[in-house]
Order: structure tokens, then sequence, then C-alpha cells
């Protein structure tokens, strides 16, 4: 017996009409009427007498939708806990920016402390996010709705004992002979950079390739070679040992974004987090505070003075 032939029984019972079970459901009367069918004979009994159209239940039918309601209560009582639960959680996909995010999430989680932050990795069986933080549209971007939370330069990172950490600003020409670390030939950064390349007919040595800002890092500071990443995200991880240097002679920015899907409602707790985003980083940018933590004058209920 499965949940919709209980629901099926129930109404069947109350109504004491095939057909007003079948309206209330939007199906056809057969469909109602294979599945007691089917349930009476599992059960090897008579559930109802049918009288004409009419339908009363039996007295076997009587001692099963006693069962049936209570099973269903208890269903219900269920989802209604897991719904409630779920509404009180905001699953957030990290696929850009994380570190930079990381104060504003903080934030969050200490103004709404009822509000449950979760952090799906994407590959996870259960990977269903409420809102994704990404420097690009996802898939088919139509169908999602973004919010811009901040810009940020591309830097380039070197050994702070290298003769060249001396100078204020660098340009491509002067990375010529030097390998890089963490920029791969299939990343966005390096098809956005390959036409500068191209123009000094520059073609880059990679020596180490990682994803991860803590390892790139490490590569540079014990002198492997220099590598080119995203000024204000990486900032927390660049630690001693490293110079960060602007280009002299281009100006490579991203910017990173709030994503949500427009087809799917927005529960309180993922509205209350879009919003609290918004008004984070419009306070930031209002205090011309581009350098992450939490803006100057921000309330823990997220509304900026």
């Amino acid at each position: 017996m499965d949940i919709l032939e209980m629901t099926y029984f129930r109404d069947a019972a109350n109504l004491e009409n095939f057909s007003l079970v079948a309206k209330k459901h939007f199906v056809a009367q057969s469909s109602v009427s294979r599945s007691i069918a089917k349930l009476e004979n599992e059960l090897g009994v008579k559930l109802f007498i049918r009288k004409g159209n009419a339908v009363a239940l039996s007295e076997y039918g009587k001692l099963l939708l006693f069962e049936v309601e209570e099973a269903l209560a208890h269903i219900d009582a269920a989802v209604q806990s897991i719904s409630a639960r779920r509404s009180k959680i905001v699953r957030v996909s990290t696929l850009a920016g994380t570190s930079a995010a990381v104060p504003a999430m903080a934030a969050f989680r200490k103004a709404y402390p009822e509000i449950e932050l979760q952090f799906p990795a994407k590959g996870d069986s259960d990977y269903t996010p409420d809102v994704w933080l990404s420097t690009k549209p996802l898939e088919n971007p139509e169908s999602y709705q973004y919010l811009e939370l901040f810009s940020e330069r591309y830097v380039i990172a070197l050994p702070k004992d290298s003769p060249k950490a001396a100078r204020s600003s660098l340009s491509i020409e002067e990375l010529r002979d030097i390998p890089i670390v963490g920029l791969g030939f299939d990343t966005e950064l390096y098809r956005r950079m390959l036409p500068y390349f191209e123009k000094h007919h520059y073609r880059p040595t990679f020596i180490a390739r990682s994803s991860n800002p803590t390892t790139v890092c490490d590569y540079v500071r014990y002198g492997f070679g220099i590598s080119i990443f995203p000024e204000r995200s990486w900032a927390r991880v660049v630690g001693d040992g490293i110079a960060v240097r602007p280009f002299s002679d281009l100006e490579l920015r991203r910017s990173v974004y709030l994503y949500w899907k427009k087809s799917v409602p927005l529960t309180p707790a993922v509205k209350e987090f879009i919003d609290f985003f918004s008004a984070y980083y419009a306070a930031e940018k209002k205090a011309g505070n581009n350098r992450g933590g939490a803006p100057k004058g921000f309330l823990a209920q997220g509304k900026a003075l």
C-alpha cells in the first residue's frame, strides 16, 4: 500500500463516491477504481459496499480507515517538520570569491542565528543550492536572477625577495622569462589574457598548476615562479614572503555575483540572505571599502547606517 492508495481510500471513505475523489485529484475515475480494487486484492477483503454510484465502508474498511488516517497524519506531520526545518536553511554554492564573501556570510549568521548556512559542493549527490557565488553566468543564464557583489582586479604575485618586487607595477613584457604557477590554459583568466599574451608574442611557461590558493601562494613564496590571481578574493591567503603588484600596461578585472533561480520560489530564509547581501555590499561600496571585512556602521540586522 502506497501513499496515493491510502489517500484515495481515505477520500473515498469520506466522500462516499469514487467520481468525487477523481475530481478532487484531477484524475480519471477509472484510476481511483483501479487503486481501490488493487488494495482490496492485496488485503483479500472488500473495503467498500457499492450502492449504485455511492459507496460505503465495509466492516473491514472501517478498521483500515482508522489505521490509514493515523499513518497519513504521521506522514503529514513529518512533511511539515521537514518543510519547517528546510525553510530555515540557505544552501550556498561557492564557485568563486569564497574568501572575500566569508565576512558577509559571518555577518549574516550573526544577524540571523536561527538560519543555518550550508555549503554543498559541486558533485555531491544532494547538490541543490539555493544561491550560487560565481564570476560568470551558470548554464542557461536566462534562468537566473543575479546581484553583483563586488569587482576586483587581477594582480601579479611574486616572491618578496625577487628583484622585480622593488617595482611598484609590472608589465607583461617583464614576465616573459618567469615561470607561472596556478594559471592553466583552460581557465577563464588565461582566455581573457590570451589577446595580451599574443600581442607581446608571449606564451607563458607553467611550472605548476593548482586551483588551491594556499598551494599557489606556497609555490610563489618559495620562489618557484609568479602567479596572477584576483586581488581581493585571495588577499587572506597571501601571507608573508609574497609581494603583490598591479599590471602597468593593462587592467584586468572580474566581478563576483550572487545567483538564484527564477523558477524556484524563495523561502523566507533565502530572501533574507539575498536582501542581506544586497545591503551589505551596497554599504561597502558606499563606504569605499573594497578590501573586504564588514562595512563600518553595518548593523547586525543587515542595515546600513
